[in-house]
């Protein structure tokens, strides 16, 4: 049989033109020693995966060739191919459990200055006259111009191609992509390649992926991940499983305006704008282009001139099923259509000054969805990205629609394929798909936590309903609850009420209270900055939710130091951390910032510099961002502004802060996938292994209409909440509030009453969660097809000399099911866990066996 190579080939190249090396580095066909084939049927099933091994998960092979040149370890099916190149040519090959897209490897190479590399699969009796869809994962891991050592913005570029392999080696199709560290994983994707018919019925062709050409400057490592080759169904990879209507966004558009004009433009039939609730300040110009396009005839353009955008189809799907979504995007933020000259950029590479300009400002973020059409509008599940210059895609591998989301059985439920953006500048959306998942993975492995939940973990936001002066509410109360961590936002502690007559003049009275009880109960502080007074406001006439000009920094960076230098002085010792705002994302009359990512950076530096000074250095307070209101993608887009500018002023911070205020808790989960790709991203200078702190979580009382007014979801969702963020990572996870009028708090307290010593529900559940997880480690956290959470934890027996020992380890799990409709799942543990009781966490009471009714409200199992 004529064997058919899936060749990838990598290479290095300095930022600049890419050469075409279809003469050299492309034509070799010979098969490389221990290339493995995979046999292909005469006819196999379109969509079928024709690759052995493609996501390089099992095996190795050893390579050695080219006089000890070309070395290392490959995956099983997997060779080198480059053997036949001239001497030049030095690689190391390697099977990385680090870098990997998915699974638990990917398959990597080093290529030394002036070479490149091939590696790649034969397939047996590939048939011929058909189209095949050709794809591979790719990261730049490292990049270095050895001409130019302080460069910053090389390229590897990379290139997927289908050859013959046989003379005259014609190329049938090809795509290309340039490739820098700041990009991640990046999908190249040469959709509907055909292979001419012929006579034997099979074609002997190359799968190739190339980059640059002998000679160049550049050394770099490259991994690639998740290799696929596909027949396409007649007439492409289209119609059969999809569930969009004109999901490539080609055909006819309509033309439409809303929102007073704001809204206007030419709309991809199947698909609305969803941005007309959001108010007049939303500016948006939708337009089907012909240019540029990731397939297909035509892309829809999004320009954000004002807020966000939001972008949906609206479909009828059945629950209890698991969806795929993706969609392809591009964009040019303002700053970059500022830089060229606001032209259309349909032919800006990824070399261009767009592409440098995208990379400095963090790009545009993305958001892509799958949400309820109808109150309480749950997001399912979601993804967020920075889109810059090139082709990105964004993934959901399956969002599941819960069986509870209607209320009988056999309907559909209304859903959204949503997108939506944050940021101003030029968004670019291709190529979008919903699909049916077929299976879904048995158990979801979040996390492994080495270390043991502190009391300093539990942080409570304390408003003080009644209690200060003037107010005509009884009076002062500190919580009934215990907590490590006081976070003073919204208790009447800010600069605004500390220093409200001016530079000289100071009230700490209600300041003094909170701090005096926190010293008592052994607590720290977590002070929120910002709120300016009138006297130091630079807009002190702008109205803003607390007040006019108390919304806007500062006129005086100065005055803010000194505000700085007195709360520090005053509570030395007792204050944690801080925050230079609150949720300045949210602006306006009715939000709590008015001014720009770049002033707040701005304050960081002058907070820094107070920290810095002798006298308080030694404190080791920590300098915290300002935590935006959650992590959607406007939040995303300001917060990447603001660490970027705060590089560029050589601001260190060392913590990070966010706010979840997720629905359902779960989803806090892709807000820390959001962190780490922040704490990743060189551009922002950050590091991974910051504190991470949610120093807001919590849920509004006005969503329990929804929810059928049932609080005990409050006590659920709080318990849910802390299990999840510690195992996530969190290192502070703050509850807001303790006494909250508008949010479900702890007590009994309500404006009109104050009672900080009588708990409600959630309050009880607060309580005893604290008893659970105190001291103890979580070691997985698990999910099943059936919906039910399992955190596995483990503590030390009272007395045990050495924690680690097996036999002095108590081992217990948290378990729940997020849906908060489920009422009476049977659950019984498994026999290995040994499970002999339970505890309920509203009531305490205490049951024997392994099995259980789980809800949304967590229950402990115990050996």
């Amino acid at each position: 049989m004529v064997p058919v190579l899936l060749l990838v080939t990598l290479a290095c190249s300095s930022r600049g033109a890419v050469a075409d090396h279809t003469s050299n580095s492309a034509t070799h066909s010979a098969q490389a020693p221990g290339l493995q084939a995979a046999a292909v049927a005469a006819a196999p099933a379109a969509g079928s995966e024709l690759l052995l091994n493609p996501s390089f998960e099992t095996g190795s092979n050893s390579v050695s060739d080219n006089g000890g040149k070309i070395t290392g370890f490959l995956p099983d099916g997997w060779a080198d191919n480059t053997e036949w190149a001239t001497p030049q040519v030095s690689l190391t090959y390697s099977i990385s459990t680090q870098q990997q897209r998915s699974g638990s490897r990917s398959a990597c190479v080093k290529v030394a200055r002036g070479g490149f590399a091939q590696f790649g699969q034969y397939i047996e009796a590939l048939p011929a006259g058909l189209s095949y869809n050709l794809s591979t994962w790719a990261k730049a891991v490292s990049i270095r111009d050895t001409s130019n050592p302080t460069a910053t913005n090389s390229k590897v570029p990379v290139r997927i191609g289908l050859q013959l392999a046989a003379e005259p080696y014609t190329l049938f199709a090809q795509s290309e992509l340039l490739l820098s560290v700041s990009d991640g994983w990046v999908q190249l994707k040469l959709p509907d390649a055909a292979v001419p018919p012929s006579s034997s019925g099979v074609v002997p062709v190359l799968f190739l992926m190339w980059v640059g050409q002998q000679g160049s400057s550049t050394a770099a490592e490259v991994c690639v991940d998740d290799a696929s080759m596909k027949e396409v169904q007649q007439g492409g990879d289209t119609t059969a499983n999809e569930l969009l209507a004109n999901p490539s966004f080609d055909g006819a558009a309509a033309t439409f305006t809303s929102n007073v004009g704001n809204i206007s433009g030419s709309m991809p039939q199947g698909w609305n704008d969803n941005t007309e609730w959001a108010g007049p300040e939303i500016a948006l110009q939708y337009s089907v282009v012909p240019q540029p396009v990731h397939g297909g005839s035509s892309s829809l353009r999004i320009d954000v001139n004002g807020g966000f955008a939001q972008f949906t189809q609206w479909l009828e799907l059945p629950p209890a099923e698991a969806y795929r979504l993706s969609l392809w995007a591009r964009a040019q933020p303002k700053a970059a259509a500022a830089a060229a000259g606001e032209a259309d950029s349909a032919g800006a590479g990824a070399g261009s000054e767009l592409a440098t300009t995208a990379a400095a400002t963090g790009g545009l973020a993305v958001t892509l969805g799958l949400r309820l059409m109808n109150p309480p509008y749950t997001m399912f599940d979601w993804i967020s990205a920075n889109v810059g210059s090139s082709w990105t895609q964004l993934v959901l591998p399956a969002a599941v629609i819960p069986a509870t989301a209607v209320a009988n059985p056999g309907q559909n439920t209304s859903v959204g394929f949503m997108v939506s953006t944050g940021g101003l500048g030029r968004l670019w959306l291709d190529d979008a798909s919903l699909t049916l998942v077929d299976e879904l993975p048995e158990v979801t492995v979040i996390t492994k936590r080495a270390a043991v939940v502190t009391r300093r973990y539990f942080c409570m936001n304390v408003n003080h309903l009644g209690g200060r002066a003037g107010d005509g509410k009884p009076g002062y109360a500190w919580p009934a609850v215990d907590f490590g961590l006081f976070r003073t936002w919204d208790s009447g502690n800010t600069w605004a009420s500390i220093q409200p007559a001016g530079r000289s003049q100071f009230d700490w009275s209600a300041m003094d209270k909170d701090a005096a009880q926190a010293r008592i109960k052994g607590q720290k502080i977590l002070f929120t900055l910002g709120q300016s007074p009138t006297w130091a406001s630079s807009q002190p006439q702008l109205p803003s939710v607390y007040g006019d000009g108390r919304g806007s920094p500062p006129s005086s960076r100065q005055a803010w130091k000194a505000f700085v230098r007195a709360l520090l002085a005053r509570y030395r010792g007792l204050i944690y951390a801080l925050e230079v705002w609150n949720e300045p994302n949210l602006q306006g009359p009715e939000g709590f910032y008015n001014g720009t990512p770049e002033q707040l950076a701005q304050l960081a530096k002058a907070t820094a510099e107070v920290l810095a000074e002798p006298r308080f250095s030694s404190l080791s307070v920590l300098l915290l961002n300002p935590p935006m209101a959650g992590l959607a993608a406007d939040a995303v887009d300001f917060l990447t502004k603001y660490f970027v500018e705060s590089k560029r002023l050589g601001v260190v911070h060392t913590g990070v802060a966010w706010h979840s205020y997720n629905l359902p808790a779960e989803l806090d989960i892709k807000s820390m996938e959001t962190m780490r790709g922040l704490l990743a991203s060189p551009a922002l200078g950050l590091s991974p292994n910051l504190p991470v702190f949610n120093t807001e979580a919590g849920i509004l009382k006005d969503a329990f209409a929804a929810l059928g007014n049932n609080h005990t979801y409050g006590a659920g969702f709080l318990a849910r909440t802390f299990v999840l963020n510690w195992a996530l990572g969190v290192q502070h996870c703050c509850w807001y509030a303790f006494d909250a009028d508008t949010m479900e708090g702890l007590t009994m307290s309500t404006p009109e009453q104050q009672d900080a010593t009588t708990l409600n529900i959630a309050g009880k559940a607060y309580t005893r969660l604290m008893s659970w997880m105190i001291g103890a480690r979580i070691i997985s956290m698990m999910r099943d097809t059936q919906g039910v959470w399992a955190a596995a934890l483990v503590r030390s027996e009272p007395g045990s000399a050495a924690a680690a020992a097996a036999d002095k380890l108590s081992r217990f799990w948290i378990v729940w099911n997020a849906d908060y409709r489920v009422s009476s799942q049977q659950f019984v543990a498994p026999a290995a866990w040994k499970v002999s009781s339970s505890q309920d966490l509203l009531s305490g009471a205490m049951y024997s066996g392994a099995a259980v009714v789980v809800t949304d409200v967590p229950v402990l199992l115990m050996q």
